[in-house]
């Protein structure tokens, strides 16, 4: 599901700055050279999977009934493309069980600045986080955060844990969920370009 999006009232200035900043934190959020799925494995992913496994209701929601629903070795299949796709280039087959045990599993994505903010996916029993660094809310604000390590993970930590409630109710009121985050990320958008455009 890709979350609909606001493309009305950009100034060419900001249009400009939004890409200059993007372009410049490219290399330093997506992760170039990376050997093992390990390499990908976040402070933030650990505390997810910490904090979880704490839960008395087990019960996942949309990633629990894809377990069911996909045979272990299509899974695993898929995961091992998922982690090509993310740059590792040989998973063994401990990445590929290590990252289809994570609860939650975040990478960031080089999308269009009018993208969403971030996207989700439960299709592989597990959910998965993207984060789009050319958003402006990510150029303006999170990356100037980022530079400090407990607060990168505080804002994963916000994203997954909202994510994890959509997975948990995706059954119950998927279409509901989906039209309140499409409508969320149309606004996030308008107001953020907003805010910049006037300064």
């Amino acid at each position: 599901y890709k979350w609909g999006y606001c493309g009305k009232g950009i100034s060419g200035t900001s249009v400009g700055f939004f890409k200059k900043e993007a372009k410049e934190m490219n290399y330093h959020y997506l992760k170039v050279g990376k050997s093992k799925a390990s390499d990908l494995s976040l402070p933030s992913t650990e505390i997810i999977n910490a904090a979880e496994e704490k839960r008395e209701d087990k019960d996942e929601g949309k990633t629990s009934e894809q377990k069911q629903l996909i045979p272990e070795e299509e899974r695993q299949e898929q995961t091992r493309r998922e982690l090509i796709n993310e740059g590792i280039e040989k998973p063994s087959i401990e990445d590929i069980e290590n990252y289809m045990n994570n609860k939650v599993n975040i990478s960031y994505v080089n999308q269009s600045r009018m993208g969403p903010l971030f996207d989700y996916s439960f299709s592989l029993g597990f959910a998965k986080l993207t984060i789009n660094i050319e958003h402006p809310f990510f150029t303006t604000v999170m990356s100037k955060v980022y530079e400090n390590a407990e607060f990168k993970s505080s804002f994963e930590l916000l994203f997954a844990s909202f994510v994890k409630a959509m997975d948990v109710t995706k059954g119950i009121q998927q279409d509901q969920n989906d039209r309140l985050l499409s409508k969320w990320n149309e606004r996030l958008t308008a107001y953020i370009l907003e805010q910049y455009n006037k300064n």
